[in-house]
Order: structure tokens, then sequence, then C-alpha cells
């Protein structure tokens, strides 16, 4: 984390979201932590999946 903060990368990309937590609500938590960053989240088995993440209710 604290290479995405001093934003030494603008993207991450993982083989699928739940690497990024241990429950749904980790990973809702560290997509908008990147995202606040301005960091691009991507989920190469799981195309769109950050967008309705990002566009969900879950997110805020």
């Amino acid at each position: 984390m604290s290479d995405a903060s001093e934003r030494k990368f603008d993207k991450l990309l993982v083989c699928t979201l739940d690497r990024l937590g241990r429950s749904a609500t980790d990973v809702v938590r560290a997509v908008e932590h990147f995202e606040r960053l301005g960091i691009t989240v991507e989920a190469v088995s799981q195309p769109g999946a950050v967008a309705f993440i990002s566009n969900s209710e879950l997110a805020g």
C-alpha cells in the first residue's frame, strides 16, 4: 500500500478480485482506496467486475 500511496504505479492488475481482500467488503474498500489514489484496478479473469463494484451501492 505504501507504493500505491507514493503513486509508484497507476494500474493494479490481478487475476481475480478476491486477491484484494478476505471478504466482499474488503475488496470494495481496496478498490475504492486505489481509485481515490488514481490507480486503475483490473481483474484479468473478471472483465467489467471493477466497474460493477465502482458503480454499485456497495461502494458507498
